[in-house]
Parts: structure tokens; C-alpha cells; sequence
């Protein structure tokens, strides 16, 4: 099968930014002072993808709305110190600006957090619409925040891909009949994403290059 794309969509988190570490500091944070407790990383990491109301629903029940306080607070005071960029993402995404592709963040984070890592990686201004959690009342993997970014750049699913780091992410992009596009080098195993059979999947960033020469007069084969 043979689809144009014209319209990149990324999550944020684990896609463009590498917020591992941070993430997990500040969620063990609020936990251990609110309900006493911390949890190994490699056990948050499978909530990963989730809203962080949702991971402290889970995790912490009526002390969730006081773990999200806390979180934010932790989140928003160390992310300049443990959050990087993947590597070559400004330049490939300078480069798909260049070949004339409309660009898009899907994310499950707040608006707040949203923002001030946008602006401190230098990445607000390659994107057309921004769609965060405060944007939407369900989240990923519902289709929702996805639809969202379509209408907001006045575009169908035709020639869109969602591209993102988890299972949810996949879910939610084919449910919002849009192509799905996997990678590999943030919070979840290939076998995880093998399962939910995305579109695409690539290993490196630089890959997008390959796929992408134009959205005028380049098709992918699937």
C-alpha cells in the first residue's frame, strides 16, 4: 500500500524529549510524601504513556490530587537538570520544516509542563499545534488529542502519522485513523511495540528522513 504524508504528529515525552529520569525523581517524590512509598523505575515505566493524573489515580488513589501538586512542583524545578533532547532532533525537524511538512505535539503532560520544555528546547516554533492534556477531557489511548491537532490545523486523518514511544500511543493513533508510527528509543521494549503492529518503526530519528522527502511528490510504501 502506497499513503502520502503530510502531517507529522509527535508525542513528547520519550519521542523528542528524554524525560526519564526526571519523570521517575518526581514521581517517587510526591509519592514517598504522600503515601510513604517509592517505586522502582522499571515498574513506573509501564504507566508511562498515561496522563500523570492518571498514573497517581493508580498508584496513590484519594492521595492523587496531593501527589500531582507535589509532582509538578518537583518536575518543574528539576527538568532543566535531568531532561535532554534526543540526539539530532532539532536538525532533522529543521529539516522536515525545509521540505515543507506540518508538525504537531500530541502529549498526555499538563499544559504548564508542556510548555516550558517546549520553549527551553527551542522546539515551540516548529510546531503548528500543541494538544496537552489540559486540552482534552480523555486522553491517549482514546483518539481524542489526536482528533484534536487534526482540527486545529484543519486537516483529515489522510496523509497524517502519529509518532510516538508507546503502546498507547499506537492504540490511540489508529483509533484516530491516522497511520502510526513507532520508536525505539524511549520508555518501552520493541517487543511492546511489535504487539500493537504500528505502520512504521524506526530506530533513530534520522530516520524520518528517509521516509519523508516531500509532502508534495513522496509516497511510503507500508
Amino acid at each position: 500500500m502506497l499513503t502520502e504524508i503530510q502531517y507529522l504528529i509527535f508525542d513528547l515525552d520519550g519521542t523528542l524529549i528524554d524525560t526519564r529520569e526526571v519523570i521517575a525523581m518526581s514521581l517517587n517524590t510526591a509519592f514517598q510524601k504522600h503515601i510513604g512509598q517509592v517505586f522502582p523505575i522499571i515498574e513506573l515505566q509501564k504507566s508511562f504513556g498515561l496522563s500523570i493524573s492518571e498514573i497517581f489515580i493508580k498508584y496513590a488513589k484519594d492521595k492523587a490530587r496531593d501527589c500531582e501538586h507535589t509532582y509538578t512542583e518537583e518536575y518543574l524545578t528539576h527538568f532543566t537538570d535531568h531532561a535532554r533532547l534526543y540526539p539530532n532532533t532539532l536538525e532533522v525537524l529543521d529539516e522536515l520544516i525545509k521540505r515543507g511538512y506540518q508538525m504537531s505535539i500530541v502529549t498526555s503532560k499538563s499544559r504548564i509542563r508542556t510548555t516550558r520544555e517546549l520553549e527551553y528546547f527551542a522546539l515551540t516554533s516548529f510546531m503548528d499545534a500543541v494538544v496537552t492534556e489540559d486540552d482534552t477531557t480523555i486522553h491517549k489511548p482514546n483518539p481524542e488529542p489526536i482528533l484534536k491537532a487534526l482540527d486545529l490545523v484543519g486537516r483529515s486523518s489522510f496523509g497524517a502519522v502519529y509518532i510516538g514511544d508507546a503502546p498507547t500511543d499506537i492504540i490511540a493513533g489508529r483509533k484516530a485513523g491516522v497511520l502510526t508510527m513507532a520508536v525505539t528509543w524511549g520508555y518501552h521494549s520493541l517487543e511492546e511495540l511489535e504487539k500493537c503492529n504500528p505502520d512504521f518503526m524506526i530506530m533513530n530519528i534520522c530516520d524520518l528522513l528517509n521516509i519523508c522527502v516531500s509532502p508534495n511528490n513522496h509516497y511510503a510504501t507500508l
